[in-house]
């Protein structure tokens, strides 16, 4: 019992300090612009690719602080240096599932009528190439923080459904302030699938290349940015309002399906 005590401390002071402490330093700390960053700062837009790098680092000296100063885990096994890299690729791999299963329901439900991709060959590139950068800082940084810390050590002394699903929750929440409550609702079923996906296959790499590509498709596929694409028949009907409102039920409806597949494919119950 005194440990899960000493546990839910922890996690709680740890996520207290990842959401609270970093916003008051950075009234502290100068700003620091480099003109190489405005180009791709132009195309991911807010938060600056600065400001990404300065939480990342922020990120990665608390979860240090936490996990191998105060609780003395080896730094190896700490930072996860024995999982294998290749687990990006089966995380992307799940990712792209996920957006061109968002894209195949748009067309066959009449949301959009798909019909290509751009012909600005060099746009479409250095779209992708500005979210690839951005995304190497934000999906380490997050899957570290809330899969690497909150949900290891939760998990490992708690039910690990309660556990993915209170870390879920306080992912989503870091969302709202920047995406509203739709962000919350989106980045707690994200979560969701980060969290099982990190417990089935014990690889902190699978869920980092799942966030990181799916956050670069949902910037450039998903959100259309590189197709050719025009409003479908039940867009027209629904309106613009209406219309949005269907496609971000789309994509979550299909985070919610590719859920569900993941759970009884590889038996989470039995977690």
């Amino acid at each position: 019992m005194a440990l899960k005590i000493r546990i839910l401390i922890h996690a709680a002071l740890f996520s207290l300090a990842y959401s609270y402490v970093y916003p008051f330093l950075k009234h502290f700390l100068p700003e620091w612009r480099f003109p190489a960053f405005d180009y791709l700062n132009e195309l991911t837009g807010f938060p600056p690719l600065e400001s990404r790098i300065l939480h990342f680092l922020f990120a990665v000296v608390l979860y240090a602080l936490f996990a191998v100063l105060w609780e003395r885990e080896n730094w190896k096994d700490a930072f996860f240096l024995r999982d294998s890299p290749k687990g990006l690729l089966k995380g992307a791999a799940f990712a792209l599932l996920l957006a061109l299963g968002a894209l195949a329901l748009y067309q066959l439900a009449g949301l959009l009528d798909i019909e290509g991709i751009i012909p600005d060959h060099q746009k479409t590139a250095a779209l992708i190439l500005a979210w690839f950068v951005a995304q190497a800082f934000n999906a380490v940084q997050e899957e570290l923080v809330f899969r690497g810390y909150l949900l290891r050590h939760l998990a490992g002394h708690f039910n690990k459904h309660a556990s993915v699903a209170l870390v879920s929750l306080i992912f989503g929440m870091g969302h709202i302030a920047q995406y509203d409550w739709t962000g919350f609702i989106f980045a707690t079923v994200g979560g969701a699938i980060f969290g099982y996906v990190y417990l089935f296959y014990r690889n902190i790499y699978v869920p980092i290349g799942m966030h990181g590509v799916w956050d670069i498709c949902s910037h450039t596929l998903v959100n259309t940015k590189i197709l050719l694409a025009q409003p479908g028949p039940l867009m027209e009907r629904l309106g613009d309002s209406a219309g949005n409102n269907a496609l971000f039920l789309t994509v979550v409806g299909v985070h919610v399906l590719f859920l569900a597949a993941f759970f009884i494919w590889k038996r989470l119950w039995r977690l």
